[in-house]
């Protein structure tokens, strides 16, 4: 009896002590994420407590316990860049896109990480990397052909070839829908009616009319250009007696066209200033006199500002051209911005030759930085209003909110570039304590 229990109680031992070897590394292993699992989620308490460097500690060990898991590690990259520290960010992407080469989210991070380091050059090619990974035919996408000139213009390269993807950009946005606005209003035009429509509701209708009011009377004076021009090719005509050759008749029907489509951007931003003056005289701070002035010069101009009231775009079409035009239009302020910062380099004599061309290039885009500045205000202040009610279905409002800082002092920075440019230092010197009251300090590492 005892022989035979001998073999049996050596092969459960042999049995135990394998499953021992084979068993203890698995449970090891097929514990590690779920501990990593518990590391991640006291790393978003911490940092929802703004803890930003407790979120980054276990994050870390996270990583350590679960290394095979991109996710993790793009969460400690991202916490990493709003740390300040974009070199080890960068790293965790190289790790995962070594295992991943067209991992998107990897490549997003990786270039906001050489951004952070103020290499973009490589956040350039990174971006171009990212877009042949994913097979973009770019040129069909506002969006891509905004970023791609975005990126051109931090790295300084290629800023011809960025003027061009922002316009391009641009003149898709114009061909979409804005209500029943004609597609000839310009991105500006549309954004400043726009933020004026979404301001008046949040308690920024005097600011709506301070931006306004130079582009009205931007677009009057062209209006009164073309009006000269058209009554003189008529009194040209007129005066000799020869009836009009084919192209006469397309020179004037084309400044007749263009004078109209003036007029009517006219009346639609004297129109919109109307109604913010309107609800200014309801607050008492202006007489209504203001109001019927514009509606009187809209009828002057043969127009009803009542009918062209009814058909303003609604709150939704507003928030979605707010969305896209700041971005856009701060785009272009900045590509234009840097195109003049190369033509300074020309010599002397040249730059004395174009130098009101450059006065009017500047000009253009203080106004595009002016406006996207306005408009993000616009849409960040009226996140969680009873007038913001498309963002909700699109992207997370919660994280626009945090990420609103940040978004408005690059504005700024932006901005303060351009005015120190065109010698305007004490316009700068605001921008930059702006930029600081935001909790930031001035420079590429905004970026």
């Amino acid at each position: 009896m005892k022989k035979s229990q001998e073999p049996l109680l050596t092969r459960v031992l042999l049995v135990a002590g394998y499953c021992a070897v084979l068993v203890i590394p698995l449970m090891a292993y097929g514990c590690g994420p779920e501990w990593a699992r518990w590391d991640a989620a006291q790393a978003m308490m911490a940092h929802e407590q703004g803890n930003v460097e407790g979120a980054i500690d276990q994050l870390t060990a996270a990583v350590e316990k679960s290394p095979r898991d991109p996710s993790l590690k793009l969460s400690l990259a991202e916490k990493l860049i709003e740390s300040n520290q974009p070199f080890r960010a960068e790293r965790m992407c190289d790790e995962i896109l070594k295992r991943f080469p067209d991992h998107d989210a990897a490549l997003i991070r990786k270039v906001n990480s050489q951004q952070a380091q103020g290499n973009f050059g490589k956040a350039l090619d990174t971006f171009k990397q990212r877009a042949k990974a994913r097979s973009w035919l770019i040129s069909d996408s506002y969006l891509k052909l905004n970023e791609r000139a975005y990126y051109r213009a931090l790295a300084n390269q290629e800023l011809e070839n960025a003027k061009d993807d922002i316009d391009a950009a641009i003149s898709k946005i114009a061909r979409s829908s804005l209500g029943t606005l004609d597609h000839s209003v310009t991105i500006i035009e549309r954004s400043l009616v726009a933020s004026a429509l979404i301001g008046r509701q949040i308690g920024l209708a005097d600011q709506a009319v301070n931006l306004l009011t130079p582009r009205i009377n931007f677009v009057r004076a062209a209006a009164h250009e073309q009006a000269i021009m058209l009554n003189a090719a008529v009194i040209e005509q007129s005066s000799i007696d020869v009836s009009p050759t084919e192209e006469d008749t397309r020179v004037y029907n084309a400044l007749r066209s263009t004078l109209r489509l003036l007029e009517k951007t006219l009346a639609l931003m004297l129109t919109t200033r109307a109604l913010c003056y309107q609800d200014l005289a309801r607050t008492g701070s202006l007489s209504n006199e203001l109001s019927y002035q514009d509606r009187a010069e809209v009828k002057s101009l043969g127009l009803d500002s009542d009918a062209i009231a009814t058909k303003l775009p609604g709150d939704n079409e507003c928030i979605y051209e707010l969305m896209n035009a700041h971005s856009l239009l701060d785009t272009r302020g900045f590509v234009v911005m840097r195109l003049q910062q190369q033509k300074i380099g020309l010599k002397e004599a040249e730059l004395m030759e174009s130098q009101a061309g450059d006065q009017q290039r500047f000009k253009t885009a203080l106004a595009d930085f002016n406006q996207s500045i306005f408009a993000y205000r616009v849409l960040a202040e009226s996140l969680g209003t009873k007038v913001h009610n498309h963002i909700e279905n699109t992207l997370d409002p919660t994280m626009m909110k945090l990420r609103i800082p940040r978004n408005k002092a690059v504005l700024f920075y932006h901005r303060m570039l351009l005015l120190e440019l065109m010698g305007e230092s004490a316009a700068a010197e605001k921008d930059r304590l702006r930029v600081r009251q935001l909790g930031f300090e001035p420079g590429w590492h905004l970026f």
